[in-house]
């Protein structure tokens, strides 16, 4: 039960820091179009490429250049009855996306995609650039509201459910309290067993996760855009979470319990 509170814990992780990256990977994914002019030479094309590529708002791996011809040939195959279509009507492109950009920071890179020679016109969608903000903002909280219950409440399911484990172990402490045990010595005994299995619980709930991401949940994970590193980031923080959850919840159990069957130690 542990493991799967535990794999609920990191679940509701990846979904949070999803949603608090939400809006900057929703604009990294809207795609630029910097059209080029109609009788650009070779040289000043692979140069214009070249300058697009290094702006420091774009993605560098996302920036490629589609050639007329390319373009041609792609519509004659989607569309036969163009086969004999003698004029090219289309111009070289170069399709990019950007880091995140605000809708503030576009016509400052419209501007610099502009003054590289070449480069005539810039396309985007507008309307949904402008629109994003306002209705990702509402996705994103009541994803983030979500999120948060879910984690909340396997954080608490977790705290009972180590607290219950610990009632079995109360004769035990009194046991150990009359054979002359210290207070110290049961609760480094009590934590250590807790740490113990919390870390086992993390460690089973982290190999499930990384199983689910590798090889069952890939379609979900690529629509909720989910990355590798955001499901690893999320593993990290419920091994640490899960772990020292175990300790301090075992801690201040026993301590509980050693002051109710012995009222001279101190709490």
């Amino acid at each position: 039960m542990n493991v799967i509170i535990a794999w609920l814990i990191g679940t509701a992780l990846s979904l949070m820091i999803k949603s608090i990256t939400m809006i900057n990977d929703v604009q990294s994914n809207t795609i630029f179009i910097a059209e080029l002019s109609k009788n650009i030479l070779p040289g000043q094309r692979i140069t214009a490429e070249s300058l697009v590529a290094d702006l420091p708002q774009i993605q560098k791996k996302s920036v490629e250049m589609i050639s007329a011809q390319r373009a041609l040939q792609t519509m004659k195959s989607d569309m036969p009855e163009l086969e004999y279509l003698s004029d090219n009507p289309f111009r070289d492109i170069i399709t990019f996306q950007t880091k995140g950009l605000s809708n503030a920071g576009i016509p400052q890179l419209v501007s610099e995609l502009k003054d590289i020679q070449g480069i005539e016109s810039v396309y985007y969608d507008e309307e949904l650039i402008e629109s994003l903000p306002g209705s990702l903002y509402r996705i994103q909280t009541g994803f983030f509201v979500i999120s948060l219950l879910v984690f909340l409440g396997s954080l608490i399911a977790l705290i009972l459910r180590i607290i219950r484990d610990l009632r079995t172990y109360k004769q035990d402490i009194t046991i150990m309290i009359l054979a002359g045990s210290h207070d110290s010595a049961i609760l480094e005994d009590r934590r250590g067993w807790s740490i113990k299995w919390g870390s086992w619980s993390a460690l089973i709930a982290a190999i499930f996760m990384v199983i689910n991401i590798l090889f069952i949940n890939q379609t979900l994970l690529h629509d909720l855009e989910i990355t590798f590193l955001q499901s690893l980031m999320a593993i990290g923080f419920m091994i640490v979470i899960v772990i020292m959850l175990h300790a301090v919840t075992t801690h201040l159990t026993i301590k509980s319990y050693l002051a109710q069957l012995n009222p001279n130690i101190k709490s």
